[in-house]
């Protein structure tokens, strides 16, 4: 039986189609995924996995040994990189921070009003002897500018011992008097200037060069900081009224001395001719055009004006003070004005005077 079925296996198989070998006989395609390979074989059930590292007591030395390695190197790397940062850090410190060549030796200040060097320097919070490499230039110019007085400033460092601050200081304008407030004018303890923009600022030191500045009195202000513009309305009306006044006064005309506010509508003005003119709080271009033709008409004829209300627009009170260079006293004569582009101005001037006999040193008149 064992024959007959070889010589049976033997004779069939030249019957069979031969498979075509391939170049590459030797490796064998893998299932592309689980379920091929179940499908390649069905006949098993459970799969084992083969691990093709194992963990032998050989292997297991190999890598403590590779990690001893690894951390050796880290701990070379660390301490090489901690010692060059301390390194450089002596070389920066013995180089810049340490060198005597940056220590500051001087503190110089470009300055013009009424601050002193020494303030300006007591306000920088800088002294010498430090380095200069540590001085921050920003917060110096902050701290500088926090001075009411300074208007800018600009520090700098020359690298030589030297730190240069220039400031431009504000230019006082008028004084402020507002008792409510305890602002009082030349006051060494509290006095308070102002300039241009209105700015408050307080004088530590009254400086000769501003005691001649007029004054300002205006007890309607509510607050008052240093340092920061006055915004009540009726001292903004008396800054912009100062201003004409003061260009008049470069042009040849009367010098003002004095500002009040008496009321809630008007601004008395106080000249050096010792003439007192009332302007309204508001709408104040009309009344300088007024003011400029009556003072033209007084120079004109040497009236020596007392007072002056311009707050009226058609019937102007003017009280006039009699002087030896008058050659008479001034008639009520109406005089003809030219045409003038505000409508409150054009209006004629009656002026009057006291009669010879009379033995008043003062007239009221009216003016138009």
């Amino acid at each position: 039986m064992v024959i007959t079925h070889i010589l049976i296996v033997v004779l069939d198989e030249p019957n069979q189609p031969r498979k075509k070998k391939s170049s590459n006989s030797t490796f064998r395609d893998k299932p592309k995924n689980e379920a091929e390979q179940g499908a390649a074989t069905p006949g098993n059930q459970h799969r084992l996995t083969v691990d093709l590292s194992p963990e032998t007591p050989t292997i297991r030395a190999r890598k403590m040994i590779e990690r001893r390695k690894r951390g050796f190197r880290l701990a070379c790397m660390l301490l090489m990189g901690m010692s060059l940062v301390a390194l450089g850090r002596a070389a920066l410190n013995e180089t810049l921070f340490q060198n005597p060549r940056f220590t500051l030796r001087e503190i110089k200040v470009d300055t013009k009003g009424m601050l002193t060097e020494s303030q300006i320097q007591a306000a920088c919070g800088t002294a010498t002897g430090v380095n200069m490499l540590t001085i921050n230039l920003r917060d110096v110019r902050e701290r500088v500018m926090q001075m009411p007085a300074v208007r800018s400033a600009t520090v700098q460092r020359d690298f030589e011992g030297t730190l240069i601050i220039t400031t431009q200081q504000r230019h006082p304008m008028a004084w402020v008097k507002c008792e409510k407030l305890h602002w009082i004018p030349k006051n060494p303890l509290q006095s308070l200037l102002v300039d241009e923009e209105g700015t408050a600022i307080p004088a530590e030191v009254v400086l000769g060069e501003f005691d001649k500045l007029p004054v300002i009195e205006d007890n309607t202000i509510d607050q008052i900081t240093p340092g920061r513009p006055i915004t009540s309305p009726r001292f903004l009306a008396c800054m912009k009224l100062l201003k004409a006044l003061q260009k008049r006064e470069q042009q040849g005309g009367d010098k003002i001395l004095s500002l009040k506010v008496p009321n809630t509508f008007a601004i008395d003005a106080t000249f050096a001719s010792e003439a007192r003119v009332t302007f309204g709080y508001d709408n104040l271009e009309p009344q300088l055009v007024r003011y400029d033709r009556f003072a033209a008409e007084a120079r004109q004829k040497k009236w020596s004006i007392e007072t002056l209300n311009l707050v009226a627009e058609y019937n102007v009170p003017v009280t006039f003070r009699v002087t030896k260079a008058a050659a008479s006293a001034p008639l009520a004569i109406p005089v003809t004005q030219v045409a003038d582009a505000a409508p409150a101005a054009r209006t004629s001037i009656n002026r009057a005077a006291r009669s010879p006999g009379a033995g008043k040193s003062t007239h009221k008149s009216s003016a138009r």
